[in-house]
């Protein structure tokens, strides 16, 4: 067997491999964001705006995680046994909460004489799918550490880095996301299937929801797990 043979089929280090993932993945994610039709809202309160749209790019920047790491955890799921899925459950608790949001600012104020909040909610979301990514790794670097079978892992990941379905779900969320943002900024009331942007919506409206989400829409609605 030649040398070049060999490295043709030495497998990729776990490193390389979440890396090929996520570069993927989230370079999908950039694609289908730049590619949504938004609607531009009716403005009246620049300040409800402003707020608005806040909120809804850390929680978009919330799902851009928990898509990147929640179709690995899922893969886990299916593939390992009940001790590696505890093992990883806990690492992901565990992890989790070093994450914290980007020190520098990720967008700068629009100075056009007529702001378009849907082209700025794009480029603000696509700035911080990069920042989501890099702590997506963080996540899965603690997940491969909890998986005792690294070759299952790697061909894990290999599966997802060419799995569309991962970011046309995110697309459709940060659609249905847009559309909740903009009926708050309007003042109406907003009409969510998604659990994560019915709760969204309740509360920046300051309506608690008295029946928490089951962990099935938890998943489905893009978050990782359930803390608390």
């Amino acid at each position: 067997m030649t040398t070049q043979t060999a490295t043709a089929l030495a497998p990729l280090s776990i490193d390389h491999a979440i890396d090929h993932y996520l570069a993927r993945t989230a370079g999908r994610f950039d694609r289908v964001v730049a590619e949504l039709v938004l609607v531009e809202p009716t403005t009246c309160d620049i300040d409800l705006a402003g707020r608005t749209l806040d909120r809804m790019i850390e929680t978009v920047a919330g799902l851009a995680i928990g898509s990147l790491v929640g179709a690995v955890i899922a893969g886990v799921r299916r593939g390992f046994d009940a001790e590696v899925r505890a093992r990883v459950e806990l690492a992901v608790a565990r992890t989790i909460g070093k994450i914290a949001p980007p020190a520098l600012q990720l967008h700068g104020l629009d100075v056009a004489p007529v702001r378009s909040l849907a082209l700025e909610v794009q480029q603000r979301v696509r700035r911080r799918i990069s920042v989501a990514a890099r702590d997506a790794r963080v996540l899965l670097t603690a997940i491969a550490a909890a998986v005792d079978e690294p070759r299952v892992f790697v061909r894990l990941v290999g599966l997802l880095a060419d799995d569309v379905v991962i970011s046309e779900r995110y697309g459709e969320l940060v659609a249905a996301g847009w559309q909740c943002a903009v009926a708050v900024i309007e003042r109406r009331a907003a009409e969510a299937t998604a659990t994560v942007w019915r709760q969204w919506a309740q509360r920046i409206n300051g309506v608690r929801e008295l029946v928490p989400p089951t962990r099935r829409e938890l998943a489905a609605a893009g978050f990782i797990l359930q803390i608390g």
